[in-house]
């Protein structure tokens, strides 16, 4: 009798734990990223298969309900590109009449898109797809716009790819619709030889802060093929207007389609190409340009809202009256980015000895010389900011404050043959500038002004200096030299390579 009473306690305490770990199990599933590893880690396409996966999600996550399950699964195995296995979920759901919501649906879509890129899908997939569309439309004749985005896509690589433009209309009603929507709307356009409102779109897109994807452009490629290379001229036109960079798959399809007339080559420190000994151009701003430019960027970085979430009215009242009355300067000196290029944790004698070591390069050049700074360089070594002062203007703000803005509205005010001393790229005040031409005006006068600093000791500062030439697609006569990126961080500048093309 003990012992049966002990074996039915032993099976109490024994479920007990079981629920205790199911529940512990359960409560471990909450994260997007639980989920869907759970779900990738579910093999299997039989109708057996995803009924059981939908009753283990409903059962391990609060998180999944009836209206998110669908665009989980489907989602997951779309992000890693298993593809198959999302196209068999959604078999199921049409063999099981789960109604689909349009979040679903959009997955239905993007998927489609998907797989015609790798080349999977098929007839029988695209009147599914039209389908899909007739019904989705009847129902909701107005789409949210994540739903019209993905239904683009998927349209965009059917016949029916047209009826993409009343969609696509609709979106810009109220937002600007996303990258997927304007490839590959563009990509149908160039794919059925209609490239005028390919370019159209293309052009719209960019202004819009929309990039162009590798596809796109193999798209259009394909598109010209073999023929004359006046079209090509289409794409490197808009390339080099809005300065992108091109990848190196969309060179070697370059290669490919201009028959022989494409060599790699590389560009000289002086600018010249070692297969046509042709010279790039500097592609200087003239004075209007560097005038708007100038004005654009007080407008919209210094008075902006950036400025003022990190600085004083008081701080940047003083900042204007400085620049009102301050002579023109020949250099600009970033100097809390010099100070930081010996190490963030140098002592301040190592640190003040480098900032000045560059002003002496450039005073020894009869230079007159700016430093932006912070107030903590007050405190340096007496004898090197005695030097640092003397030798230089120098105007400091205060140290929770963002000088990128200051000291490059500073160097546009001085002129436009002023040197900027910074290693920083200042990608983040690019953006900040609302319009397209005055963002290409920046990056080319900021190319042609910045002096990175490479190396400095008691003796000597070491730069990398611009270079004589811009990297952007030019033509010289019958020859294009366009660059490509090899390779490229978000820490480091892309590296390039040439192509140069005889059309």
């Amino acid at each position: 009798m003990f012992k049966s009473i002990f074996n039915i306690t032993k099976s109490i305490r024994s479920n007990y734990v079981t629920k205790v770990v199911k529940r512990a199990e359960i409560s471990s599933i909450q994260d997007r990223s639980d989920i869907s590893r759970f779900i990738l880690k579910n093999t299997g396409t039989s109708t057996k298969h995803w009924k059981e996966l939908r009753e283990k999600l409903f059962a391990m996550s609060v998180n999944i309900t009836n209206k998110n399950i669908d665009t989980f699964i489907i989602g997951s195995y779309t992000t890693e590109n298993r593809y198959v296995e999302a196209k068999s979920y959604i078999d199921y759901l049409k063999e099981e009449k789960i109604k689909l919501n349009l979040a679903t649906i959009g997955r239905c879509f993007k998927l489609h898109y998907l797989m015609y890129l790798e080349g999977l899908s098929t007839q029988k997939d695209e009147e599914n797809i039209l389908q899909m569309y007739d019904e989705v439309t009847k129902e909701y004749p107005m789409l949210d716009s994540i739903t019209g985005e993905n239904i683009i896509a998927g349209l965009s690589v059917t016949r029916e790819w047209k009826k993409c433009f009343k969609i696509f209309q609709d979106l810009k009603i109220s937002c600007i619709p996303n990258t997927l929507a304007y490839n590959s709307l563009i990509s149908a356009t160039f794919n059925h030889g209609e490239c005028v409102t390919g370019w159209a779109l293309f052009q719209e897109m960019i202004e819009n802060n929309r990039l162009p994807s590798i596809k796109t452009y193999l798209t259009y490629l394909e598109r010209i093929g073999h023929t004359k290379l006046s079209s090509l001229d289409d794409l490197l036109e808009n390339v080099a207007f809005y300065n992108l960079p091109l990848h190196l798959t969309v060179a070697q399809k370059i290669i490919n389609v201009t028959n022989g007339k494409s060599k790699i080559t590389s560009i000289s420190k002086e600018g010249v190409c070692k297969n046509c000994d042709k010279k790039l151009s500097r592609l200087e701003l003239t004075a209007s340009e560097f005038e708007q430019l100038k004005a654009a960027f007080f407008e919209n970085v210094i008075i902006g809202r950036d400025v003022f979430h990190k600085t004083t009215p008081e701080e940047l009242q003083r900042f204007r009256i400085f620049v009102e009355n301050m002579e023109k300067f020949d250099v600009i000196v970033d100097g809390l980015n010099v100070l930081y290029s010996a190490g963030v944790k140098q002592p301040l004698h190592v640190q003040s000895t480098l900032l000045a070591t560059v002003i002496a390069h450039f005073t020894k050049q009869r230079k007159k010389v700016l430093v932006l700074g912070r107030i903590h360089m007050e405190r340096f070594p007496k004898r090197n900011w005695s030097f640092i002062a003397k030798n230089s203007t120098v105007f400091l703000i205060n140290n929770i404050s963002q000088d990128d803005p200051y000291l490059l509205y500073c160097g546009l005010h001085s002129g436009i043959n002023t040197i900027i001393v910074t290693r920083d790229l200042m990608r983040s005040h690019l953006y900040l500038l609302k319009d397209k031409q005055h963002k290409l005006l920046f990056c080319r006068w900021l190319t042609q002004s910045r002096y990175h600093l490479v190396h400095a000791d008691e003796n000597k500062a070491i730069f990398k200096k611009p270079l004589p030439y811009m990297i952007t697609p030019q033509k010289d006569g019958s020859f294009w030299h366009v660059p490509y990126v090899v390779e490229t961080t978000s820490e480091k500048e892309p590296v390039y390579k040439w192509l140069c093309i005889n059309s």
